[in-house]
C-alpha cells in the first residue's frame, strides 16, 4: 500500500486582529483507531495593556511536532495579539507563532504545520481600532510587516517542515500597527 499524504494545520484567521488558535495536524484516517494523532495547534495569546508593555521574555503560540513518527502532520502556529500604549522590548524579547514540523517516518508524506499570525498595535488611535478590526486600511496608523523600529525583538511565524511529496505549509503573517508617527510627518485627510 502506498504511503498516504497527511495534511497539516493550515493558515487562517485575521491578519490585523488574530485571535484564533492553530489547528491540530492531520492524521491518517480510519479504520485504525489506534493511529497516532497529529501535532497540537498553537494557542491564542491576547494582551491589552493600558500603559507601556515591557517584554523581557518570550510570548509563544507555537504548533507542536507529533509524538509518533508516521502519517501525522505538524500543528499550525496560533496567534499573538497585543494592544498597548508603548512597546518597550528587552534584549531577549521574542514573539513566536511557528508551525510544528512533521516527523520523518519511513515512507512518510506528512506535512508541516502552517505558521501563525502575530499583530502588535502600539498607540493606535481610537478612530482606527474599529477600522483595523474590520480588516480595512487605517487613516492615522502606520501599518508595517516588519519590526525594524524594534531591532532587539525576534519575531517568527515560519511554517513547519514537511517530508517527501507532502504539500509545503504556508508561513504566517506579522503586522505592526503603529500610531507613533515620527515627528515632522504631515497627514492630509480629504
Amino acid at each position: 500500500m502506498a504511503s498516504p499524504a497527511v495534511a497539516a494545520g493550515g493558515v487562517y484567521g485575521s491578519t490585523n486582529m488574530p485571535t484564533t488558535p492553530g489547528s491540530g495536524g492531520g492524521t491518517y484516517p480510519e479504520p485504525w483507531t489506534w493511529w497516532p494523532r497529529g501535532g497540537g495547534g498553537g494557542g491564542a495569546v491576547r494582551l491589552e495593556v493600558a500603559g507601556p508593555f515591557n517584554l523581557d521574555g518570550t510570548l509563544t503560540a507555537n504548533g507542536s511536532r507529533p509524538v509518533n513518527p508516521t502519517y501525522t502532520g505538524g500543528g499550525a502556529g496560533g496567534s499573538i495579539f497585543v494592544i498597548c500604549k508603548d512597546f518597550n522590548p528587552g534584549p531577549m524579547a521574542s514573539l513566536t507563532a511557528v508551525g510544528g514540523d512533521a516527523p520523518a517516518g519511513e515512507g512518510d508524506l506528512s506535512g508541516g504545520g502552517g505558521g501563525g499570525r502575530i499583530a502588535l498595535w502600539v498607540n493606535v488611535p481610537k478612530a482606527d481600532k474599529a477600522t483595523l478590526a474590520a480588516g480595512q486600511p487605517p487613516i492615522l496608523t502606520v501599518v508595517t510587516t516588519n519590526f525594524n523600529e524594534f531591532p532587539t525583538v525576534t519575531v517568527s511565524v515560519t511554517n513547519g517542515l514537511g517530508f517527501l511529496s507532502a504539500a509545503i505549509a504556508q508561513p504566517g503573517t506579522v503586522r505592526l500597527m503603529s500610531g507613533q508617527v515620527p515627528p515632522g510627518t504631515l497627514f492630509i485627510v480629504q
